[in-house]
């Protein structure tokens, strides 16, 4: 299931990474061609502010499921690059941690934001800054208790804005960032 939805300014394409995935060793698609014709169509269509990529699985590189595996990845970054769409975001989840993550491009960045679901909780730490991907370095990252990720957009601005809020259990804010559109070129 895929799907484009709105709020206010800001579109949403909500992909599904898991049916139609291919094995990460022998297949070429996270996700399946009648999907991925879809989303690459609907990015070129968009003219809201900001365009929200929503994904189960992770953009950066790093173990388990990742975007990193698939060659739609690259051809998501070139759809990006070559029809000069800004404003995009990266949103994923499935990594029971939470972080901001900068994916460094050679003419452009996109944040990739991890939310934990609150009833996923795994001990440990995080990976250092670099760990995962030396060109998606890692801003903030929280694996303490159960977090998730809260975003607030504000369109209206001159340079609009995302603030990015990662939360505790109890409503606290862990870590916060503020993405500007100007950034997001």
């Amino acid at each position: 299931m895929f799907f484009e939805t709105s709020y206010g300014d800001v579109d949403f394409f909500v992909i599904d990474d898991r049916y139609d995935r291919e094995s990460e060793t022998g297949g070429d698609s996270i996700l399946g061609r009648e999907q991925a014709t879809w989303l690459f169509q609907a990015r070129r269509r968009s003219t809201a502010t900001f365009r929200v990529i929503v994904s189960d699985s992770t953009f950066s590189r790093g173990a388990g499921e990742t975007w990193w595996h698939y060659p739609e990845r690259q051809r998501l970054f070139d759809v990006i690059r070559s029809d000069n769409i800004g404003g995009v975001v990266f949103l994923a989840g499935d990594i029971h941690r939470s972080h901001f993550r900068w994916i460094h491009r050679a003419h452009y960045d996109i944040p990739e934001l991890v939310s934990s679901g609150l009833a996923v909780h795994q001990e440990g730490t995080c990976p250092g800054p670099d760990a995962v991907e030396p060109d998606a370095p890692q801003v903030a990252c929280t694996q303490e208790a159960p977090t998730f990720m809260q975003l607030d957009f504000d369109t209206t601005a001159m340079d609009p804005s995302i603030l990015a809020r990662i939360v505790d259990g109890a409503g606290r804010t862990v870590h916060q960032r503020t993405i500007r559109r100007s950034q997001l070129r």
